[in-house]
């Protein structure tokens, strides 16, 4: 077990679900209530409700998101001065769309403009993030970093070991506390 994509991506995809779910559910309520939300603007990215950057400016974004995050030679193994050119591209690219013309007509959809911001922005939080790991472990690999430390190596080791024992202790505690619930709600149903 690789330690990470089948409960990883299992919790994603079920707490995404849930989300859904809740975020449906309060949407019909309110509707029911006759509220009206109108989206809010929760950044500096030109979004308006009845508009957004055109397609154009839109494309051309995803387009350099795309050069900067898919290419292997810059991402499968990674250096500080490739990390800092992409994240430089990302920025301008930010700034750009920042000031992008709003428009109702040729595709200015909204949606799509705040989808191109977040994918814009997750961008460079991978890369701001990524430069501050000046080491190789895992998956982040770094050509100007490519040892890990054995202590720190030592101490997650350590840490897992000792969360492992107290989880197992934590896990027969709730076991215990479940037993009792179900008994008392069980009297509680019977009564």
């Amino acid at each position: 077990m690789s330690g990470g994509g089948g409960p990883n991506s299992t919790w994603a995809i079920a707490s995404g679900v849930w989300a859904g779910e809740a975020a449906a559910d309060y949407a019909a309520r309110s509707r029911a209530r006759g509220a009206v939300r109108l989206p809010a603007q929760a950044d500096r990215v030109n979004v308006q409700a009845n508009g957004g950057p055109d397609a154009d400016a839109c494309a051309a974004t995803i387009e350099t998101i795309q050069s900067e995050m898919f290419p292997l030679e810059r991402n499968f193994t990674r250096e500080e001065i490739t990390m800092r050119s992409s994240l430089r591209h990302l920025d301008s690219a930010w700034r750009e769309f920042e000031t992008a013309k709003v428009s109702s007509q040729n595709g200015g959809s909204p949606d799509k403009a705040r989808e191109t911001a977040a994918m814009l922005a997750s961008a460079r939080w991978i890369y701001a993030s990524a430069l501050q790991r000046r080491e190789t472990r895992g998956i982040h690999r770094r050509r100007d970093h490519p040892a890990w430390t054995a202590r720190r190596s030592l101490v997650f080791r350590f840490a897992a070991s000792s969360a492992s024992l107290s989880s197992r202790r934590s896990d027969r505690a709730c076991q215990r506390r479940s037993v009792h619930q179900m008994r008392r709600l069980r009297r509680g149903l019977s009564g």
